[in-house]
Formats: structure tokens, sequence, C-alpha cells
């Protein structure tokens, strides 16, 4: 079984009424996640009440 996974750095860019938008930062290759829209109610709820300046994003392909 082999998996693949990506890891990202997103830094915040901007605040609406319920959501963070954050923004890949750069790496020496293009973009993989580019935007990231996140609930606000969710990072409350994974941080403790904090909303982060920025989140690191995993993704994973592989078999199960």
């Amino acid at each position: 079984m082999s998996t693949a996974s990506h890891l990202s750095w997103n830094t915040l860019v901007k605040d609406t009424k319920n959501t963070r938008r954050y923004q890949e930062e750069a790496t020496d290759g293009p973009p993989v996640i580019g935007t990231l829209y996140v609930q606000q109610w969710a990072l409350r709820k994974l941080t403790g009440g904090r909303l982060p300046e920025r989140v690191r994003v995993t993704v994973s392909v592989g078999e199960e």
C-alpha cells in the first residue's frame, strides 16, 4: 500500500463574518492548496477559542 502526502502552511488573508480566508505560503513550486476558507466556529473548536493567523494543512492520498 502506497500513500503520498503534501503539507502546507497557510497565512490569514481576510476575515469575513463567519469564515477566515487563508492563502498557501510560497514554496519552490506552484501552490497545491491555494486559497482555503475555514469556518470560524471550527477553528475555535479546534483551538479552544482562538482564531489562528496560520494553519497547517495536510493532504494525504492513498488506499484505505
